[in-house]
Formats: C-alpha cells, structure tokens, sequence
C-alpha cells in the first residue's frame, strides 16, 4: 500500500505539471452542447469551471480549468487494478470492469478524451514503477528471496 500511495502522488505531480505545460479543457468545454449534463452532479461543477475559465471567478491557480491529459481518474482506477492483482488476483473480475466504466464514464460526462485515459494509464505505470524502485531502494529489509514464500499470515514457507 505504501508504494501505491507513493506512486499516487508521483502520479499526481506528475499530470499536475503536464497540464501546467499544456493546457487544455475537456469535450465538455469544447462541444457544450453534445453534454446536457443539467441536472446531474457534474452540471454544477461544469458551469463553475466555465465561470472560471472565463474568469469570471477570483483565479487562484490551484485551479487552472478542467485539463484534459492525462486523466489521473483513469490512472488512479487503474492503480487500483494493478495493486489489487498482485494481492489478489480473483479481484480482477471486479477492478477491471470498474476500470473500463471509469474511463468510459469520464469520456461520456465530457471530463476527457477518449486519449485522455491511455495517458493516465501510461502515467500510472511510470509513477507505479518510480514507486517501487524507490521503495526497493530505501527500503532497510533484504529483497524477497526466491527460493521461499510468504502467505498472507507472514508465515514462511520453504519451496524445496
């Protein structure tokens, strides 16, 4: 859990300075009027962001308008995937679907495109693999041996 979170807010800073650089809204700013999202929760957020980015709304720069790559949306559903396939590899029937409606349901509400989620995917992995080689890296343990098992409980077992 510790290299999930740390990989979460590499991931974090990550798209953070990527929008920073290449600032963009998403479909939903672009094409108004193919998303009615009136009377939904995102309606609200949508005409808040618009009054934002028109600025229309004191400007902060925590906030910068609704980027749309990479969506850490999609890369935090798929670190979810990945975090829970090496613990328990029966759960990907559940995080798998759950991933897919994720990244369809921010395609469908016009938060990103469709490109937005491979982004995020890709940023996750990269955040996930900087995660575990500093967690490998400072971590006081010795690595894992090969030749020997844990299970779940922590009790060792001898695989000869």
């Amino acid at each position: 859990m510790a290299e999930a979170l740390c990989a979460v807010v590499i991931a974090f800073h990550l798209t953070r300075y990527i929008a920073i650089a290449f600032p963009s809204a998403g479909p939903v700013f672009h094409r108004p009027e193919l998303f009615d999202l009136t009377g939904t929760a995102s309606g609200p957020m949508v005409q808040l962001l618009r009054d934002y980015m028109a600025g229309n709304l004191p400007q902060t720069s925590l906030l910068p308008g609704s980027q749309a790559f990479p969506s850490l949306h999609v890369g935090l559903a798929w670190c979810a995937v990945v975090v829970m396939r090496r613990e328990w590899r029966w759960s990907l029937w559940l995080t798998l679907p759950w991933f897919a409606l994720n990244w369809l349901a921010t395609v469908f509400l016009g938060w990103h495109y469709l490109v937005d989620g491979v982004g995020g995917v890709a940023v996750m992995a990269v955040s996930l693999w900087v995660a575990g080689t500093l967690m490998r890296a400072l971590s006081t343990s010795p690595p894992p041996s090969y030749l020997a098992r844990t299970t779940n409980a922590g009790r060792r077992f001898d695989s000869t």
